[in-house]
C-alpha cells in the first residue's frame, strides 16, 4: 500500500495576496531552514479523513497505517501524535529518514484484523522545548574537520586583508572593490581546493573527485546546487514518507483477544489508586493468617501500632499509591514469604512495579529497626519472674535464665572459593548463615546477628556481643539493689563457661565425657535434666523458621542488607504473632 501520488510530490506553496508564492520553512521543532540555497522541502502526509460505515478490510487497514504513519511523522518533528490541523506542514530533505516496522489493528466483521507495515518517517523525535531551538545540523566528525578548515581559510584571508588594507588606506572606493571581489573570488577557490584535497584523503576511490558533506557544510563553503542536495533515499523513494505492507503478515484473531491485546497496555499502565484496594481491614482471618502469619487482622495491626509507637501519621505514610493498610500487608507478606513469593508474582498481585515495592519494604524495615532499637534487647527480671510459668520453672525461682542456640539460614554455592569456603557448615552439609536465637523463660525470643555458616558456636558465643549486652543489662536492671546474673542454658557444643565467667555470668551446660567413657549416674540426671529445660528453646528455633523467607534462605539476587535487617525484625515480630513458648 502506498499513499496517492497527491501525496508524494511536493506541493505548491501557497500565494499570498501579492500574488507571490509565500517562501516554505522546515516544520520540525529546532530547525530553521527556509526555501532557497537549494534546499527542497517534502510534504508531511495529512490525517486521512474518517471512513464511512461498511467499508472493506483492506480499506480499513490502509486507512490505520495512514492514521499511524501521520501519527509517527508528527511525534518525530517534535508536535502531537493527534495533531490532525497539518495544512502546510513540510520538511526540508536535511534529515535523514528511517524504515522502521509497525502492526496496525482493525475490527471488521467482529474479528480483529491486523497487518505490519514498514513505514518510511524522518530520524528521531523533535526537542523537548523550543526555548532555545537547535540550528541545522553540524554533520558527522569528518564533516566538523572541513568546517574547521573552512574556519581556519577565512581567519587566514581576513588576517591577510587586515594587513594589507594598513599598508594602502588611501585607496579608493573603486580599488577597495576590486579587492572584496578578489577576495572573496579567493576564499571560494580556496574552500574548493582544501575540499578537493580532504576528499582524496578520506576517498577509498583513487578516482572519486569529489566529497559528500552535510548542507550545512555545503553551503558554508559556497557551492550548494539544489541538484546535488544529499539524501539518504533510494531514486524512488525520494521527496515521499510512505508505508508498505509487509508480505504474509495478515492475522485474524477473535474480538475477546484483541480488545485483551488492545487494553493489555493501557491496563498495565493503569494507576492503582484508580483500582479499588487488594485488601481491606475487614478481610478473613484465615486469608490473613494464610498470607502474613498473623491470626486476624486486629494483631496485625496492633504490632503496627507498637512498631510506630502509637502515632497514626507514621502508621499511614505512604510510599505508592497504595493504601496504607496494603502497604503494610504487602510488607508482612513479602517476610512471612509463603504467598507471593516471586517478584513477579508480588507485580502481578498488588499492580505495581519492582522499584515502589522495594520502596515500601525498605521504609518499613526502616520503621521496625528504629523500634528494635528503642526497645529493650532483654526482659526486665520482674517482668520474666511474672510471666514465667511459676511450676515448670520452681527451681529457676531466684535466677535470670536466658537459653541460647544457633541455627541455619541456607545460602546459595557462592563461586568464589573465599566465600564457599567461608559459609560452608559441615554439620548441615550446606553452604549457609548461622544466627542466634535466645529465649528466656517468660517466652520472650531475640535474635541476633548473621554470621557466616563456617563459625563455630563457642567462637560465635564469645564474639557475638549478646554476652556483654547481657553483662550491661544485668548492671542496669537492679533488683532490691542487687544485681541478678544472667544464668546461660547451652548446648554441649558451645564450651561457654570461661566466656559467662569474664562477664560476671553463669552458665549451664549438658556434661562432656571422653571418648568410650559411659556417665555416671549423676552425670546422666543432670544432663537429662539439661536437655528437659532446653526444650523451650529449640521451640523457639523452629518458631523463628515458620518465616518462608529464611527457611528457603538468602538468594543471590537478594540484598544482604536488606535480608539481615528482615531477618533481625522478625525475631521480634514473633513476640507478638504467637503464644509464649515455655
Amino acid at each position: 500500500y502506498e499513499l496517492r501520488s497527491d501525496l508524494v510530490t511536493p506541493s505548491k506553496a501557497k500565494k499570498n495576496k501579492s500574488g507571490k508564492s509565500g517562501a516554505k520553512q522546515c516544520s520540525k521543532v529546532g530547525c530553521t531552514n527556509v526555501e532557497g540555497d537549494g534546499i527542497q522541502f517534502n510534504r508531511i502526509p495529512p490525517a486521512p479523513p474518517d471512513l464511512p460505515d461498511g467499508a472493506s478490510q483492506d480499506r480499513k487497514l490502509t486507512h490505520r497505517a495512514k492514521r499511524e504513519l501521520h501519527a509517527e511523522m508528527m511525534e518525530r518533528i517534535g508536535r502531537s501524535r493527534r495533531g490532525d490541523d497539518t495544512k502546510g506542514l513540510r520538511i526540508c530533505n536535511c534529515h535523514p529518514t528511517e524504515t522502521i516496522h509497525r502492526r496496525v489493528y482493525v475490527e471488521h466483521d467482529g474479528m480483529m484484523i491486523s497487518k505490519a507495515f514498514d513505514f518510511t518517517v524522518v530520524v528521531g523525535a523533535g526537542v523537548a522545548s523550543n526555548i532555545n531551538p537547535s540550528q541545522a545540523s553540524k554533520g558527522v566528525g569528518k564533516d566538523r574537520l572541513v568546517q574547521q578548515q573552512l574556519n581556519q581559510l577565512r581567519d587566514d584571508e581576513d588576517t591577510a586583508r587586515l594587513q594589507k588594507e594598513s599598508t594602502s588606506c588611501n585607496a579608493s572606493p573603486l580599488e577597495m572593490a576590486e579587492r572584496e571581489n578578489i577576495r572573496l573570488k579567493g576564499e571560494v577557490a580556496s574552500a574548493r581546493l582544501e575540499m578537493q584535497r580532504l576528499a582524496e584523503l578520506t576517498s577509498n576511490d583513487s578516482h572519486h573527485s569529489s566529497l559528500i558533506t552535510c548542507p550545512a557544510v555545503e553551503k558554508s563553503a559556497g557551492f550548494v546546487e539544489g541538484k546535488n542536495m544529499t539524501s539518504n533515499l533510494a531514486p524512488n523513494q525520494k521527496r515521499r514518507f510512505r508505508f508498505v505492507a509487509v508480505k504474509n503478515s495478515l492475522l485474524h484473531t477473535s474480538s475477546k483477544n484483541a480488545a485483551s491485546k488492545r487494553g493489555e497496555r493501557k491496563e498495565k499502565n493503569a494507576l492503582s489508586a484508580e483500582k479499588p484496594p487488594t485488601v481491606l481491614p475487614s478481610m478473613a482471618a484465615s486469608e490473613v493468617k494464610r498470607r502474613t502469619g498473623f491470626c486476624d487482622v486486629s494483631t496485625l495491626l496492633a504490632y503496627v501500632i507498637v512498631v510506630c509507637n502509637g502515632d497514626f501519621d507514621r502508621m499511614r505514610q505512604k510510599r505508592t499509591s497504595l493504601t496504607w493498610f496494603e502497604e503494610w500487608f504487602l510488607y508482612f507478606e513479602w517476610k512471612y514469604h509463603i504467598t507471593n513469593v516471586r517478584q513477579q508474582d508480588m507485580e502481578v498481585a498488588w499492580g505495581i512495579e519492582k522499584k515502589l515495592i522495594t520502596q515500601v519494604k525498605d521504609c518499613k524495615a526502616a520503621l521496625e529497626m528504629a523500634m528494635l532499637q528503642s526497645w529493650p534487647t532483654f526482659a526486665s527480671f520482674e517482668e520474666d519472674k511474672e510471666l514465667r510459668n511459676p511450676q515448670k520453672w520452681a527451681k529457676y525461682d531466684k535466677y535470670r535464665v536466658i537459653q541460647w542456640d544457633m541455627t541455619n539460614v541456607p545460602a546459595p554455592k557462592f563461586g568464589d572459593a573465599s566465600l564457599y569456603r567461608a559459609t560452608y557448615n559441615q554439620y548441615y552439609g550446606e553452604n549457609c548463615g548461622k544466627p542466634g536465637v535466645g529465649i528466656q523463660l517468660c517466652g520472650w525470643i531475640l535474635l541476633w546477628k548473621l554470621w557466616t555458616g563456617a563459625v563455630e558456636d563457642g567462637t560465635y558465643h564469645s564474639k557475638a556481643g549478646y554476652i556483654a549486652a547481657q553483662k550491661k543489662f544485668q548492671e542496669a536492671d537492679l533488683v532490691d539493689g542487687k544485681v541478678i546474673k544472667f544464668h546461660n542454658i547451652l548446648d554441649r557444643g558451645y564450651r561457654g563457661n570461661v566466656t559467662a565467667f569474664r562477664a560476671d555470668q553463669d552458665c549451664l551446660q549438658p556434661p562432656s565425657s571422653r571418648s568410650d567413657m559411659r556417665f555416671t549416674g549423676k552425670q546422666t540426671i543432670h544432663s537429662g535434666a539439661v536437655a528437659r529445660d532446653r526444650s523451650g528453646n529449640e521451640r523457639g528455633v523452629r518458631a523463628m523458621k515458620r518465616s518462608g523467607l529464611f527457611s528457603r534462605g538468602f538468594k543471590e539476587s537478594m540484598s544482604a542488607k536488606r535480608f539481615s535487617d528482615a531477618l533481625l525484625t522478625w525475631g521480634l515480630q514473633v513476640n507478638f504473632m504467637y503464644k509464649p513458648v515455655h
